[in-house]
């Protein structure tokens, strides 16, 4: 039987968020994370489908995974948002403790960079 609900999230590397397009096709993506308080963060670029998508439509699933998406755990419903300000600020801060190494060595093209990066926060529902 796995573990269900935030513990499952518990020192794991990617959790695989799956969202929604306008026609209910369900689109899965690994990402890293940082939890913080029972809200799980991370960070995407600026105008990313997951990002558009998040914002037509909150409802999203997780579930921790390894870098390619394979399940290391149980689907959960969730809400998703794009987090500004002091929230934002300080998911950063955790997400660059938690990956300090792999973000520092990571090479976006200048297209990217010039889009920025946004960070979603992901509450867990009850």
């Amino acid at each position: 039987m796995s573990i269900s609900g935030l513990a499952q999230f518990t020192d794991q590397q990617y959790l695989n968020i799956e969202t929604f397009r306008k026609n209910g096709q369900a689109l899965p993506t690994p990402v890293w994370f940082a939890e913080d308080n029972g809200v799980l963060y991370f960070r995407t670029v600026n105008g990313a489908g997951k990002m558009k998508r998040i914002i037509n439509n909150s409802h999203v699933r997780v579930m921790p995974c390894q870098s390619q998406g394979e399940s290391l755990g149980s689907w959960v419903d969730a809400d998703a948002q794009v987090v500004t300000g002091a929230e934002a600020d300080s998911a950063m801060v955790l997400l660059n403790a938690k990956y300090e190494i792999p973000m520092k060595s990571m090479q976006f093209p200048p297209e990217v960079l010039a889009r920025g990066f946004a960070v979603i926060a992901i509450k867990l529902r009850a």
